[in-house]
């Protein structure tokens, strides 16, 4: 294990990006998961009809699901990140049909909606996590 975390969010808050026991997500952020919560408790309570009610809920059940979901790579499928022109990019050992950059926001790749303090410091503690993790000298 690298023993290294670190989470950056984008400028609007909305995404994560995360390293934490040797993997890295990608995922909404708690605030947003709290607020969308919030909204579809308040709009269950306003349902008046029992099958309605309970479609209702199955439905919300699943959508929440999905929105807890993260995107997760093992450091041991990733080679490096890098920073430039204002975007994360990561090279990939074993890339699967989702990668980080297919995940979109505002109609752009996520990957390009961090500060790039934040950015350069987190491809730098990925960086230094994958030699860890691979046992390479610093």
């Amino acid at each position: 294990m690298s023993g290294d975390s670190i989470v950056i969010r984008t400028k609007d808050g909305t995404m994560q990006l995360g390293l934490a026991d040797d993997t890295v997500f990608m995922g909404l952020t708690d605030s947003v998961l709290a607020v969308v919560g919030k909204d579809m408790a308040r709009d269950t309570e306003e349902t008046r009809s029992a099958i309605a009610g309970a479609v209702e809920r199955y439905v919300k059940k699943r959508v929440s699901s999905a929105l807890h979901t993260r995107l997760q790579y093992p450091l041991a499928d990733i080679d490096s990140a890098h920073y430039s022109n204002g975007r994360i990019k990561f090279a990939y050992r074993n890339r699967r049909k989702m990668a980080f950059e297919d995940v979109k926001q505002n109609n752009q790749t996520a990957l390009d909606s961090f500060t790039p303090e934040d950015a350069q410091n987190f491809v730098s503690t990925v960086n230094d996590a994958i030699l860890k993790v691979r046992g390479a000298p610093r």
